[in-house]
């Protein structure tokens, strides 16, 4: 075992820590509006002109965003 698969398996052991014993998404920082990334402003800006322009044409809007189970999981866990 050499550097690179090394720190291969410790991102797959914190992965699994994540999403088995946490309950959590390894995505779930980028749900923090404190975020470097600001993911979450961005996608309610993309969803929001998406709106605009839907109504600009004369149609509604239909945003539709489907939890996975480890969503759902961490939901029901920690009411977040």
């Amino acid at each position: 075992m050499e550097f690179p698969f090394l720190w291969r398996l410790f991102q797959i052991r914190s992965i699994f820590f994540k999403n088995v014993v946490l309950l959590q998404g390894t995505y779930y920082d980028l749900y923090q509006h404190n975020h470097p990334s600001q993911a979450v402003e961005v996608t309610e800006a993309i969803m929001e002109e998406f709106s605009r322009e839907a109504r600009k044409r004369g149609k509604r809007s239909l945003i539709l965003i489907i939890p996975i189970h480890i969503d759902l999981a961490f939901h029901r866990r920690h009411g977040k």
